[in-house]
């Protein structure tokens, strides 16, 4: 039923390799290395010419790398959730498994960018010192390779003192419109971009007319 000599193999993930695709569709051998054999089909083997040997190939490859960057882009959403969880609890873990130790965070009103698991938690610690209470809704992202954009609301109570502006007990609630980039399952860089205004207007330091 199966041939034990010349015929092309599965690989052990159980795809067929290029190299055993390309003697599939020309009818050349292959040594017999792979732990599952196809069928040998009755009737004799079509020729196929090399050309579309190398079509097919190519097919075979664009939609391996197709498959990949879909499973980095729904890994980067699942971070997203994970990351969203960590600057509501300000877990000093959760931001060493989420941000690399090299990212770089665009932070608004700063002239150098924050780095780091560290500068993270310095920024969650700015917002947590005006608004002890603040957490974040992440409302929708958008992904495409390695980059996720995404709308979060922020809501608290203005507690503490925030740029210099005395606490309110004005409850706020705030739109950011966030920009990721991902590499090796980590967050490496952030362009942060809330609505500052409307956060100032709220607890009465800028007219809102």
């Amino acid at each position: 039923m199966f041939r034990e000599r010349d015929e092309c193999k599965y690989t052990e993930r159980g795809h067929l390799s290029s190299e055993r695709l390309f003697c599939r569709l020309t009818g050349n051998s292959a040594p017999s290395t792979g732990l599952y054999r196809l069928p040998r089909l009755p009737g004799p083997r079509p020729h196929v010419s090399t050309e579309v040997a190398v079509y097919f190939l190519v097919c075979r490859i664009v939609c391996c790398v197709l498959g990949e960057d879909k499973m980095s882009i729904e890994t980067n959403k699942r971070i997203m959730h994970r990351f969203t969880e960590f600057i509501n609890t300000a877990s000093e873990k959760l931001a060493t498994q989420l941000v690399s130790p090299n990212a770089v965070f665009h932070v608004p009103g700063r002239s150098e960018p924050m780095r780091g698991p560290a500068g993270y938690l310095a920024i969650i610690g700015m917002m947590r010192s005006g608004f002890p209470d603040v957490q974040w809704t992440l409302e929708e992202m958008v992904a495409e390779g390695d980059t996720v954009a995404a709308r979060f609301t922020m809501r608290g109570t203005h507690q503490g003192n925030f740029f210099g502006v005395p606490p309110t007990g004005t409850k706020i609630e705030v739109k950011a419109m966030n920009f990721y980039r991902f590499s090796d399952g980590q967050i490496v860089e952030e362009h942060g971009q809330p609505d500052l205004l409307g956060l100032m207007q709220q607890i009465g330091a800028i007219p809102s007319n």
